[in-house]
């Protein structure tokens, strides 16, 4: 490809993924993690949440449990809201600017490990991808994991290749940052780490004493960089070490490795399904005979899309393998080792972990998301080893089916509508009524938009709930993924027997009841 085709496809590409990423960011309330972050932004300044998070680990201390909050993210946010204010719109856009940003290293990584035409294709892929999308309008820290990922593994292979120091800079100053972003972008260190050995073992062909005959006695050697780069990265997250595996950081919403969540994170890399409420209720209730004409096309066209994104990824690797014996293939083909490495060593090294530790950190998508951009660039690569009449065919078939998930995503509503719950209960005029929901889930984002009343209040379990109704005449009860609190549902249970009905609203992931004592 000329440069300015190139790069006029590569911009009309990173108008498209603006687009995706802009269009109806505020449609919907924010979720309930989103709470999270808009709470503490309008609760606590800068200085107010970093002395949070290194005292107690926790943005929300005695609100929100979770002990793995890190500080980029919420303190840049902080100063984001100050020039943009505390909204769906802003805090989202946030979020979508590093969406939109990662663009520029996901098209350079590619462009330098498989050419102008890879990095094209990839960038079309990267902007599609329905994760991604959906990520960068969510108002957490997952876009800037995407973003800072993105970047450390093309300043790493720039490191490797050329030795230049500003790319050594970049990747310590890239790495460090999503070290104190989320507690998992340590899998994508790790897996970085992996590659280096192997680039130094496999394909450099060092042994372990000339490795360390380099860093005592060679001045200016590779090694001697790279090791000092390591020791720099070290000793700024130090801090992060004794916090991120253990126990305690095992949230109680997070479970072993089952089939259902290891399938999630394989459809993850791919695509990702919003059905509407009666799409969900009928795929619950296995009435497949009941969906309509577009339900079905909408669940085959998810099917397709992640059977030809993997089937294209491992053809790639198939193919090179096929064209040399696995020796030649590990020396030779060194940047599709390291982008399969970017993409399988974090949900398999999370995977083992959480099965043979109680440290259950395998399942979540958004926790590995920066090992998409990988995956993508070996799914390009895949449909460029495709003779031409077939890859147009291909490519056509994958944006095609990619079409209908898209549009179920901005069609039906996603997220917990508390927003809508709140304008319900204001006018309702509730007044001084106890409003109850889950401490860990509704009580932050219901704080948010109804206000932070002592009147809001958070419980873990029914012992908690009893204390809490005794002696009131009346209160509200808010339903909303209590299957992490309240599995049994015993409160809700103990409300129906010892309490009147006299009020219910349902909402998109939320049931809103009014009881008051029996005569």
């Amino acid at each position: 490809m000329r440069n300015n085709k190139t790069i006029l496809i590569f911009l009309l590409i990173v108008l498209l993924a603006s687009f995706l990423r802009i269009y109806k960011i505020n449609e919907e309330s924010f979720g309930i993690d989103e709470g999270l972050s808009a709470f503490t932004a309008q609760k606590y300044d800068a200085f107010q949440t970093l002395n949070n998070v290194y005292l107690y680990g926790q943005l929300l201390p005695g609100h929100y449990p979770g002990i793995s909050d890190l500080p980029v993210y919420p303190v840049t946010l902080y100063y984001w809201t100050r020039l943009f204010s505390i909204n769906e719109t802003s805090l989202r856009l946030y979020s979508a600017l590093f969406g939109i940003l990662t663009f520029f290293f996901v098209f350079l990584l590619a462009r330098d490990l498989f050419g102008k035409k890879n990095a094209v294709i990839s960038s079309l892929f990267f902007s599609i991808n329905l994760i991604l999308i959906s990520y960068s309008q969510e108002a957490r820290p997952y876009s800037l994991v995407l973003f800072f990922g993105a970047s450390s593994s093309y300043f790493l292979i720039k490191s490797l290749q050329s030795q230049k120091n500003y790319y050594g800079g970049g990747y310590i100053i890239s790495t460090i940052l999503g070290l104190y972003t989320h507690f998992l972008y340590e899998l994508l260190l790790l897996a970085q780490i992996a590659y280096i050995i192997f680039e130094l073992m496999i394909i450099r062909s060092y042994s372990i004493t000339s490795i360390f005959n380099q860093l005592l006695h060679g001045k200016k050697s590779f090694i001697r960089k790279i090791f000092g780069i390591f020791i720099i990265l070290l000793l700024l997250s130090s801090p992060l070490v004794l916090r991120t595996f253990r126990k305690g950081n095992s949230e109680q919403w997070r479970d072993k490795p089952t089939l259902d969540i290891t399938a999630r994170e394989v459809m993850g890399f791919a695509t990702w399904v919003y059905p509407s409420e009666s799409l969900r209720d009928k795929i619950k209730n296995f009435a497949i005979y009941d969906f309509t004409l577009f339900e079905y096309l909408f669940v085959l066209s998810v099917i397709l899309t992640v059977l030809l994104a993997y089937f294209f990824v491992f053809f790639c690797i198939i193919t090179k393998i096929k064209k040399c014996k696995l020796k030649v293939f590990l020396r030779k083909e060194r940047n599709t080792i390291y982008l399969l490495n970017l993409f399988l060593f974090p949900s398999i090294f999370s995977f083992l972990l959480s099965v043979t530790t109680p440290i259950p950190i395998f399942g979540p998508i958004n926790y590995v998301i920066y090992s998409i951009p990988p995956f993508l660039i070996l799914l390009s690569e895949g449909l460029l080893s495709l003779k031409p009449k077939y890859f147009k065919f291909f490519i056509s078939l994958f944006i095609l089916v990619n079409i209908f998930p898209i549009y179920a995503y901005y069609s039906n509503v996603d997220k917990q509508q508390w927003r809508e719950l709140s304008l319900y209960l204001k006018g309702k005029n509730i007044g001084n009524d106890t409003v109850i929901t889950s401490l860990y889930s509704g009580e932050v984002t219901l704080r948010y938009y109804y206000g932070d009343y002592k009147t809001i209040v958070g419980v873990k379990n029914l012992s908690e709930f009893k204390g809490m109704v005794k002696g009131k005449d009346n209160f509200w009860l808010i339903l909303s993924f209590w299957k992490y609190q309240d599995p049994n549902g015993l409160i809700q249970k103990y409300a129906q027997e010892n309490y009147e009905l006299v009020d219910y609203k349902h909402f998109f992931d939320i049931d809103a009841y009014h009881y008051k004592k029996k005569n």
